[in-house]
């Protein structure tokens, strides 16, 4: 219960700031009105010109927003008409506002493995799996080298031998146990620095399939976050949602 509590505590502090708009399968596309003072209002418009006629004034907190057009992406924030459903438990209005007055809403899911939280965008699936860790991806396939995903791993261990062993890195303990953990001169991983969480950053491969392995010192406790990479180098979308989630996630 104490698990289930935390996860809901976690997702009500949290703030969204990543881009989902390319990821949203769902027709409909959900709004939320921006830029707009406190207490005043945009006009939801008949036709996609100002002259024409104002048929709602929509508040400037509104989330009751929708829209169908998929090319919306390139609309919001800019000075482009955009075509927006408003519900209500009655009905809607559908009407024309310009799109840098929109923004499309942030949506985020959570799930807890053996001593971590971790919030993902809710268009990214999840499977708890039975040693503890938590696999966050995309697309869930066993084929490396031809598509593009997002597929990372996580887990925490108790100590770095047993992370080492645990994921055939053994022969290199010995390093890290001489030079310690953060210090310089540790030759087993690149030093990272991700949203002021230190860390290191291992490049390793099976079979046909490349790996960034991250190694986070956490309460005392080692967190590895293991993310497949192929294909997916060149993807600042999807290098914000692992910063996202390792800067969100956290351990119990």
């Amino acid at each position: 219960m104490k698990r289930v509590s935390l996860i809901f505590v976690f997702i009500a502090i949290l703030k969204a700031n990543i881009d989902l708009s390319k990821d949203i399968d769902s027709e409909e596309i959900p709004l939320n009105v921006v830029n707009i003072s406190s207490g005043k209002f945009i006009n939801l418009r008949l036709e996609p010109f100002f002259g024409s006629k104002v048929i709602y004034k929509i508040p400037y907190d509104a989330r009751n927003l929708v829209t169908y057009d998929r090319d919306v992406v390139y609309k919001i924030d800019k000075n482009r008409w955009v075509e927006v459903k408003v519900w209500f438990s009655e009905g809607f209005y559908i009407g024309w506002v310009k799109g840098r007055y929109l923004e499309i809403s942030k949506r985020y899911k959570s799930i807890c493995g053996d001593g971590v939280v971790v919030i993902y965008p809710d268009y990214l699936f999840s499977d708890r799996e039975r040693d503890g860790s938590i696999k966050i991806y995309y697309e869930d396939t066993d084929v490396c080298g031809g598509t593009d995903i997002f597929d990372i791993q996580i887990k925490l261990y108790y100590s770095l031998l047993d992370l080492f062993t645990d994921n055939n890195f053994k022969s290199i303990y010995s390093d890290v146990a001489q030079y310690g953990w953060f210090k310089r001169g540790n030759r087993f991983a690149k030093s990272i620095n991700i949203d002021g969480r230190r860390g290191y950053m291992r490049v390793s491969n099976s079979g046909n399939c490349k790996f960034r392995n991250y190694f986070f010192k956490i309460n005392g406790k080692v967190l590895h976050i293991k993310e497949r990479f192929e294909n997916i180098g060149k993807s600042k979308r999807r290098r914000d949602i692992l910063k996202y989630i390792i800067k969100n996630l956290r351990v119990l």
